[in-house]
């Protein structure tokens, strides 16, 4: 960093901004995997593939773009790695030649290659090895080793009671010989004699990716191959247009009966998922299923049971949750030596739904939301909305958290629509003690049945208007009797502040004897509390403020930016509702 133009001494403080390129898959989530390609031209099944490469930004809904900004895929390199990376003298890792790197979108069932890797050959790999000490704490799979003189042996191991029982070569390293003896990793005191030594091939550990590197496109029946059906045996076997053709065929397993599961819900433990802030949803419900495999890869269908059904409640929302599951089968076939599950979300679908705003209509009670019309085809009326996150950054965990949608509108409802205009506002404004007593006696206390007092609906004036109709105020303006009548609704505001009571509808008016010099006015409700803003103190016989009558009309809100590109929805006025969206269970409506 540089700076031009006369320095004077002292300390500076400078902020600096990295500028990055743009991310790889700004608006994707990519999942890898990877196959391999043999040295006679055919290919393996595709790899599981990987949890999406996705790095979140910060939570940012632009309600006028109806877009989560912070749902940007922020990666702009992702490493893939977890193929094997040596082949084992003996197994079919012997005959791969490349092994083909894999990826697809989570919304497209296209599978595309993004790199072939090739093998270089490489010496002293292990070709043969022996169990020397069992150790302990293992657990049946594959594991790396460590000592030596070479580097890059895993084991696949079987496990007992008292440790390692049998072991056997997954990937052969290389730059042994023979004699090492090397340390089983992820248990205590297992170690393993290399025995003989022989070249191996290697393929790269891990590939960077820096751009949309794409080379082609698999055939879309790839992704339908688990994996290869061959049959267990046949007694006939032909070529038919290069293809094989087996003729009276044992095929599957003979597998009697449904497995049981015990499935129950428990918080993750492992640090990496824990940063990754994996869980399964709440509000959801999963089933379990196995599927059995021989040693050749040949797999039975799913095998389910009602046992293998879990709800995941809506408390469990803030945890990071998974599903722990133990099968039994009594009487499998003795060829099954494998199995894996399969997770089914059994729930009816369910969208996302961001609130941009929350409207209180006073007079109906009902609560209505706002939401981008990008999303007006995620919700119908009838259904049922479930709130999940409440106000600010906080789960919202209550067990009553399921909300009707009573309907959906296109338009602003009318309380939206229209907007309170005051149309006429009293200069002056005096009460009369009683009615039909002329305007020479006022009421400057609070009094039932005189001033707005809560709990009555009645009020007299005996003067009130505007300076600029009469300029010297003794009686009921003319101009006020024109605006003020049956059917209109007013507010009361202590003069000089900005505290205004509800808007209240006149019911009748009456107006004295003597001209319009007294008036009664009678509304269709009574006061509430909010007409205590009238008054200097909280006594029985409190001073009245100075105050005014604003007569309010509903004026069409046209151009309101605030409803542009909004739909509507209208839920009931819930405790619950106004805890999740308010943040708080007392709202005053």
């Amino acid at each position: 960093m540089s700076k031009s133009g006369v320095h004077n001494t002292g300390t500076y403080s400078y902020s600096a901004e990295l500028e990055e390129a743009e991310p790889l898959f700004k608006l994707k989530f990519p999942k890898f995997a990877y196959r391999f390609k043999y040295t006679n031209g055919q290919f393996s099944t595709i790899s599981p593939f990987s949890l999406p490469a996705f790095i979140p930004g910060d939570y940012e809904y632009d309600s006028k773009k109806g877009f989560n900004t912070g749902m940007v895929n922020n990666a702009r390199e992702i490493k893939v790695e977890g193929w094997p990376v040596y082949s084992a003298f003996g197994t079919y890792t012997q005959d791969i030649k490349e092994v083909e790197v894999l990826y697809k979108e989570s919304s497209d069932n296209s599978i595309y290659v993004v790199e072939a890797l090739p093998f270089t050959s490489v010496n002293n790999g292990a070709r043969t090895i022996s169990l020397t000490t069992a150790g302990g704490g293992y657990s049946n799979g594959v594991e790396s080793t460590t000592g030596g003189t070479g580097e890059g042996l895993k084991v696949r191991i079987s496990t007992n009671q008292t440790g390692l029982y049998l072991v056997e070569i997954a990937e052969a390293g290389e730059g042994y010989t023979s004699g090492d003896v090397v340390t089983v990793d992820e248990g205590y005191g297992g170690t393993i004699t290399i025995d003989s030594v022989v070249a191996s091939n290697k393929f790269s550990r891990v590939i960077n990716i820096k751009d949309n590197q794409v080379l082609k496109v698999l055939p879309s029946n790839q992704i339908l191959r688990p994996y290869d059906a061959i049959p267990k045996k046949a007694k006939a076997l032909d070529i038919t247009g290069n293809r094989l053709v087996f003729g009276n065929y044992v095929h599957n397993f003979s597998i009697v009966g449904n497995p049981t599961f015990s499935t129950v819900n428990v918080n993750r433990t492992n640090a990496q998922q824990l940063t990754q802030n994996l869980s399964v949803k709440s509000d959801r419900t999963y089933q379990v299923g196995i599927v059995y495999q021989d040693e050749y890869g040949r797999q039975s269908p799913v095998f389910t049971d009602t046992t293998g059904i879990i709800n995941i409640e809506t408390s469990d929302s803030t945890s990071n949750s998974c599903i722990q599951v133990v099968a039994s089968h009594s009487n499998l076939p003795s060829d099954i030596t494998h199995f894996k599950y399969f997770v089914k979300e059994t729930s009816n679908p369910y969208y996302n739904l961001p609130i941009s705003s929350v409207y209180t209509d006073d007079e109906s009670g009902n609560m209505y939301v706002s939401v981008h019309s990008s999303e007006v085809n995620k919700v119908s009326e009838e259904d049922i909305l479930v709130i999940k996150k409440q106000s600010g950054n906080t789960a919202y965990s209550t067990q009553n958290n399921k909300f009707k949608v009573i309907s959906k509108l296109s338009n602003p409802p009318d309380f939206l629509a229209y907007k309170d205009e005051v149309t006429y506002a009293t200069d002056y404004l005096k009460f009369a003690p009683s009615y039909d007593i002329g305007s020479s006696n006022h009421q400057d206390t609070k009094k039932a049945g005189s001033t707005p007092v809560p709990g009555h609906n009645t009020i007299l004036l005996n003067e009130g208007g505007r300076l600029q109709d009469d300029s010297t105020p003794n009686q009921i303006d003319p101009v006020f009797v024109q605006n003020i009548t049956k059917g209109s609704s007013i507010q009361f505001r202590r003069t000089g502040t900005s505290l205004v009571s509800k808007a209240y509808k006149i019911k009748h008016i009456e107006y004295g004897s003597d001209g319009d010099m007294e008036v009664e006015i009678t509304f269709e409700k009574q006061f509430g509390n909010d007409v205590n803003i009238l008054y200097v103190d909280d006594s029985e016989e409190a001073e009245l403020a100075g105050v005014s009558i604003e007569k309010i009309e509903k004026v069409e809100d046209v151009g309101n930016s605030e409803y542009n590109g909004k739909f509507f929805i209208q839920l009931d006025n819930e405790v619950e509702l106004r805890e999740a969206l308010y943040g708080e269970n007392d709202t005053e409506t």
